[in-house]
This record gives structure tokens, sequence and C-alpha cells, in this order.
């Protein structure tokens, strides 16, 4: 969660097209946030939430709603646990349908190290790298190369740094 609004923020600055799932941009990217984000915000009276760009955060906890209810940035997010899955958060639900059916050309990780406790978000990794025609690791541990190439029973593509992974031709 530190590093998906840096992420966004170089999406927002670099690419016309992007949305927050379950939203849909055809031609664009779609971005996936099941376990929450600092920019996600959930109505609870109202049984809604939404992304706030990532430039346009609020920057507080909460806030009124106008249409009834607050807006908090605390309800939509999953916190870090061992054997999590998403049905203990009804958003990520919400936010993953239709991943299932994703079929990426390149899945590439950058600086992640997996683990067997987040079941259903290794579900998710290990069907999108059996579609895609290549899986990349950008990480200086050699350790999270082999835990993941274990975990997805796959040969993954291995960068130690960011130049490396670019000078490649990304």
């Amino acid at each position: 969660m530190n590093y998906d609004t840096c992420f966004d923020l170089a999406l927002q600055q670099n690419f016309n097209s992007y949305c927050y799932a379950p939203n849909d941009t055809k031609g664009g990217i779609t971005i996936y946030k099941p376990l929450g984000s600092f920019s996600l915000y959930v109505n609870q009276k109202r049984g809604i939430f939404a992304f706030c760009a990532p430039d346009k955060v609020p920057g507080t906890i909460s806030y009124p709603d106008p249409e009834g209810g607050e807006w908090h940035a605390s309800l939509g997010i999953l916190p870090p646990r061992l054997n999590k899955n998403y049905s203990q958060n009804p958003i990520a639900k919400i936010i993953l349908k239709g991943i299932g059916d994703m079929e990426p050309e390149i899945v590439t990780f950058w600086g992640v190290g997996l683990t067997d406790s987040d079941i259903d978000l290794l579900a998710i990794y290990t069907n999108a790298c059996n579609h895609a025609k290549k899986v990349e690791l950008i990480s200086p541990s050699g350790k999270a190369l082999n835990r993941s190439q274990k975990l997805l029973g796959l040969t993954i593509d291995h960068y130690s740094t960011i130049e490396e992974w670019l000078a490649k031709g990304a």
C-alpha cells in the first residue's frame, strides 16, 4: 500500500486511459486494489465506495457526504494478516469480479514477495501467469525469485534492478 499511490501517479502522468476496477476502460489500464488503498473511500451508510484520483486524495480519515453518511478511508482496507482472503472484505469481491477471465501478455511483479498465506491473491496471480506469454520479477532478492517460482510453478525472468529491467527494452 505504500507504493500504490506512486504507481497511480505514474499512470496518471503517462497514460490517458486508466481506471480502478470494478470500472473498465477499453484499451486502457485497469487497476485492481482488492486489499484496499489510501485512495479508497467507503460510505457504509449508502453502501458505496470510490477510488480518488491519486492527486485528489482528501488527506483526511473521513469526511461528510452531502447525500448521507460519511466517506471513510479505513473501511475498505483489508489489514495484513496470515491466511487472509477476499471474502473478509466485501468490496474486494466487487473489485475482483471478472478478473478470472484476465489473460495478460506480460505479468510483471515489482518488488513483490509472494506468500502462500494470501490464498486468493496467489490464485489470481497463478491464473494470470498461466495465460501470460512472459512473467517477470523486478527485485534484488534471489529468495523472492525462488519463492515466487516455487509458488507459481514456473520460470520467471528476473531483473535485480529497475534499470536492468528498463535496459531490456520495456
